[in-house]
């Protein structure tokens, strides 16, 4: 009997599931290749990782072994004004820092071959900025705070020294004073300013000497004084005034030392006093008086010391003591006036010293009952060493 082989599919759907399974084996091989693929790429991205992650820890590494040393400031030295660590002969570049007991910081400062190149700082205990400054080849600027934040001042140097505009503040923050320098020294207009913002003085240096006129002002804007300097010596008239605008004093200047005449008045005008002056010294007549006008002293000066015969009144214009001085020391007869104008107490001086007879009077002329006493070389001596 034959064999039954089974019914044979029609030659339309055969080719259909031809088509099928290459299309399944493609897939396939297409899926393969993809994890092949994936499976290859991951080990790459891992290193990349790794390799990324080197890379910048090897940079970090790198900056730190480039960045500057940094040391505290007692082990710093200066030698011929140059900064070195200890004993090292290599001027120090770095930082050098100070710390407060509490850990804040309070110094750091940036150093090149010996010398503050860079940023500081300084800082209160209690973290306030103190000061901070930029330098460069010892030019730079330097400003200073007050430990309530407020600016103190403001300096700019040039080689080491003081060079442009300077300012400093009040606590208030208005400011007190601007000058200009060059090469250290003062040159240009200075003024200087009350906490209220009103100008309290202003003078002109040249080379670091004042030179020319200068005024003074109060609080009120009130002139208060005017002087002139020449070569940095006074020179001319010196007047003072009142904050009613009265005149006070008036002096006389020759190279710095007061010449010529003088006087000084009492704030509702009249004279005070009145002198004159030689090369900086006294010499010759003065005269004080009291508010109401009377004559109040009058002595004569010579060279700086009172020389010649001098007197005192009450302010009624009674006398009250008649001196005889020689170089700056009594000399000769003194005597002492009660207030009725009766003699009190008289006396004989030899270069400054109690010489010869003292005698006192009670106020109706009558001498004392103790008088007189005897003086040698200002000392109690027997009577008979002044007869």
């Amino acid at each position: 009997m034959q064999q039954n082989r089974g019914t044979r599919l029609p030659k339309k759907l055969r080719l259909y599931m031809y088509l099928w399974r290459e299309k399944n084996t493609q897939m396939t091989t297409l899926n393969k290749y993809d994890r092949v693929c994936r499976t290859v790429s991951n080990p790459l991205d891992a290193r990349y990782r790794v390799m990324k992650k080197l890379s910048v820890l090897l940079c970090i590494f790198l900056l730190s072994a480039c960045a500057p040393s940094e040391v505290p400031s007692n082990t710093l030295v200066e030698r011929n004004g140059i900064k070195y660590e200890g004993i090292s002969q290599m001027p120090f570049t770095g930082v050098s820092t100070e710390y407060y007991e509490n850990g804040q910081l309070k110094e750091k400062r940036t150093y090149k071959d010996g010398a503050q190149n860079g940023l500081g700082a300084s800082y209160y205990e209690n973290g306030q900025l103190m000061e901070k400054i930029t330098v460069k080849d010892e030019s730079g600027i330097l400003v200073r705070y007050r430990d309530n934040g407020r600016l103190w001042s403001k300096v700019t140097y040039k080689d080491g020294k003081e060079h442009g505009l300077s300012e400093s503040y009040h606590e208030n923050g208005q400011l007190d004073n601007k000058s200009t320098y060059k090469d250290g020294k003062k040159n240009g207009l200075s003024e200087w300013y009350h906490e209220n913002g009103q100008l309290a003085n202003k003078e002109t240096y040249k080379n670091g000497e004042a030179y020319g006129p200068v005024d003074g002002y109060y609080k009120n804007g009130q002139l208060k004084y005017k002087m002139n300097y020449k070569d940095g010596e006074q020179n001319g008239l010196y007047e003072t005034y009142y904050t009613n605008g009265q005149l006070t004093e008036k002096r006389t200047y020759k190279d710095g030392a007061q010449n010529g005449l003088g006087a000084s008045y009492y704030e509702n005008g009249r004279l005070e006093k009145k002198w004159n002056w030689k090369d900086g010294k006294l010499h010759g007549l003065w005269e004080g008086y009291y508010e109401n006008g009377e004559l109040r002293d009058k002595t004569i000066w010579k060279d700086g010391k009172q020389h010649g015969p001098s007197e005192w009144y009450r302010q009624n214009g009674q006398l009250r003591d008649k001196k005889i001085w020689k170089d700056g020391k009594e000399h000769g007869p003194s005597e002492n006036y009660h207030e009725n104008g009766q003699l009190n107490l008289k006396n004989t001086y030899k270069d400054g010293e109690l010489n010869g007879l003292q005698r006192a009077y009670h106020t109706d002329g009558q001498e004392k009952d103790w008088s007189p006493y005897c003086y040698q070389n200002d000392k109690e001596a027997d009577m008979s060493k002044c007869k």
